[in-house]
């Protein structure tokens, strides 16, 4: 901290009626076993992806499920690193460690990349404290266009 006081201070929470069944249906799990599905084709209006791409240990099929679930004119809208630091399971060796030029041309295949810039971001960072990370983020907004997810 910078400051003693740094350590306590006020959070403010609003207070906001939520009535019930009016938020979405939250699914837990790995991205490419839930989804991955004939049953999810096209079931979506949208897709929005924070800090979860580069954690998939085959990146294609990642960009072709998100293709798959998304319906033609659907958007799907992506926040994160490229920072590829997860460790993946050996025995189905590393995953692919692409650029944001190389993962626009995966992406490209099924979107329209409508928008695109990068940004700084801090992960899970008191900003009142002395140790911080930050990464450059890739902030992209794509629309789905009607080729075919193969494979699913």
């Amino acid at each position: 901290r910078f400051k003693a006081q740094d350590h306590i201070r006020v959070c403010p929470m609003p207070e906001v009626a939520v009535t019930e069944g009016t938020w979405p249906a939250v699914r837990f799990g790995e991205f490419l076993t839930l989804y991955d599905a004939a049953a999810e084709r096209a079931a979506y209006d949208a897709v929005v992806t924070a800090f979860a791409v580069d954690r998939s240990s085959n990146i294609f099929r990642y960009v072709r499920t998100v293709a798959h679930v998304v319906r033609p004119g659907g958007l799907w809208t992506n926040f994160g690193p490229l920072a590829y630091d997860t460790d993946h399971d050996e025995g189905h060796g590393h995953g692919l460690e692409l650029s944001w030029e190389e993962l626009r041309h995966a992406v490209s295949h099924f979107f329209e990349v409508k928008e695109e810039k990068f940004v700084d971001s801090l992960s899970a960072a008191n900003g009142e404290s002395m140790m911080q990370t930050q990464y450059c983020c890739i902030f992209f907004r794509a629309v789905r266009n009607d080729a075919e997810s193969p494979g699913i």
